[in-house]
């Protein structure tokens, strides 16, 4: 039999004793990061790594144009040697992926990958490309990315960063060595749609799942988001083998109902303030006042989920998550929203409100589980509601649908009228004096008013609370006569011994505005 070639006298020593020998000659110990692998340099610099050739940059021998390389005769001495110290060079430094190569794995051998035990992703979803030619550094003849474009022509651009992230995990999953890696992610901050951004990092999270058990595995969030790091933590646990199931199980369909509303309570449905229902869904009040800012000027203020409050907290935004749960986690968080929160309605502006759930609008379904609605009606003047108008002929079938369907005893009802600016009358009216102004106002609010009174005092059962909040349109006028105005609408409909004062009507109008 033929004797087989000897090992070489290299491998022959303890991996300790070699370890030490790979280190005097530069192959261990450096800080190393992976880019462009399997291309040529152009521009080399301290910490570039090429497997095409296999070297090394090292940083005091780096000058314009040319960059020294480490000793890498090793890896030209025979197979078992190169591959012996290949393996020493992946598994003992510290690699680091840049977010603008995020396929580089796809040239590094299936061997390197299995050896790497230290490796950081630099994970940005800030599109550098896009599919349609546009990049952040090319020419002006193509239009540069931007976080101000539409979502619809940034949703191309971030889905591809994010099918190149996947591609590269599932690659990198397929290779590296069960219990072995120590691998770390870092989130470069992202200035552009939140909610975008959170449904991509959990896509492009989500070959984790698939890995081998890493030995070790931390996961870096630029934001300390509510939303997100629940599941961040729960994905940590798993990929290092501490849990079993990213989403374990829980028995909430098996809690008593009251204590399934309590856990619902806390999940973000209830705002922490009065809540506009406008054509762009629920907007926080004080988001609609102005009182915010958008991290995006090119969007109208906290039109989107990028708006803050002037205290720079987030504005409140529904966790439209749980209503695609399941049918009895979405009644019972409908229920919780609409009978926890404070909701304002122009009868004249919100369109007609119509059967079923939408997370944009209140619905006639809703209605019955109301516990606090102010109607709100502006630009009053003394040609505005009369009969035949058809905002007149609106706010009567406004009326007439809803009022029958509100749980009237457990409902605070409060209505609010403004009056036109005096500095633009857009139908032309011109009052001799004020007073002739103030009834015209007054008549115009009593218009108003007529139909809900009448609505009201039709059914058995009557309103728990009703406040009428009118403002005034004469600067000097009385404060005490728009006051008395106030009660005499609240009595037409809760009684003559009715006060809105005695159950705190300037708390609660402080709360509302």
């Amino acid at each position: 039999m033929e004797n087989l070639p000897e090992k070489p006298s290299l491998l022959r020593l303890p991996y300790s004793v070699r370890r030490e020998i790979y280190s005097l000659l530069g192959v261990v110990g450096v800080d190393t990061r992976l880019m462009a692998l399997g291309h040529k340099v152009h521009r080399p610099w301290a910490g570039q790594w090429c497997s095409l050739n296999r070297s090394f940059c090292v940083a005091r021998f780096r000058c314009a144009g040319y960059c020294c390389h480490m000793q890498n005769q090793l890896f030209y001495v025979s197979r078992d040697v190169s591959a012996d110290a290949l393996h020493a060079f992946y598994s003992e430094n510290k690699f680091a992926v840049s977010s603008e190569k995020p396929l580089v794995f796809k040239v590094v051998g299936g061997n390197a990958l299995s050896a790497l035990r230290r490796l950081t992703l630099q994970l940005n979803l800030r599109p550098t490309r896009c599919p349609c030619g546009r990049t952040c550094d090319d020419a002006p003849r193509n239009r540069m990315f931007d976080e101000k474009m539409p979502l619809q022509e940034l949703a191309p651009c971030l889905n591809l960063v994010v099918q190149e992230w996947r591609d590269t995990l599932y690659h990198l999953g397929a290779h590296i060595a069960a219990g072995k890696l120590n691998l770390q992610i870092n989130f470069a901050p992202q200035c552009f749609y939140p909610a975008v951004v959170l449904q991509s990092l959990r896509l492009s999270l989500a070959p984790l799942l698939e890995f081998p058990r890493l030995k070790n595995c931390l996961i870096s969030l630029p934001n300390a988001d509510r939303r997100l790091q629940p599941w961040v933590k729960r994905l940590v646990l798993m990929t290092t083998g501490q849990l079993d199931d990213i989403d374990p199980p829980f028995p909430f369909a098996k809690l008593p109902p009251e204590l399934q509303l309590k856990v619902l309570e806390h999940a973000g449905l209830i705002s922490d303030t009065t809540l506009v229902v406008s054509s762009n869904g629920f907007i926080p009040r004080l988001c609609w006042g102005g009182a915010c800012f958008s991290r995006d000027d090119f969007f109208s203020c906290c039109s989107l989920t990028s708006s803050y409050y002037v205290n720079c907290d987030p504005c409140w935004v529904l966790p439209k998550e749980l209503f695609d749960v399941n049918r009895r986690i979405r009644a019972l968080s409908r229920y919780i929203f609409v009978s926890q929160n404070r909701f304002i309605i122009s009868p004249l502006i919100v369109p007609e409100l119509k059967p079923g759930w939408s997370p944009m609008c209140l619905s006639i379904d809703d209605l019955p589980h109301l516990r606090f609605l102010t109607l709100e009606f502006t630009g009053i003047d003394g040609n505005t509601h009369l009969p035949g108008q058809p905002n007149t002929l609106a706010w009567e079938r406004f009326v007439d649908s809803a009022v029958n369907k509100l749980t009237l005893p457990a409902l605070t009802l409060m209505v609010r009228m403004f009056h036109e600016d005096l500095d633009y009358l857009p139908n032309g009216v011109i009052y001799d004096d004020d007073a002739q102004m103030v009834a015209a106002y007054k008549a115009a609010c009593q218009r108003i008013f007529e139909p809900l009174a009448h609505a009201l005092k039709g059914q058995e059962d009557g309103l728990k609370r009703l406040f009428v909040a009118i403002s005034s349109p004469i600067e000097n006028l009385k404060l005490s006569g728009v006051r008395d105005y106030e009660r005499v609408l609240e009595r037409t409909v809760m009684g003559i011994d009715y006060d809105s004062h005695a159950l705190g009507w300037d708390v609660l109008r402080r709360r509302v505005t």
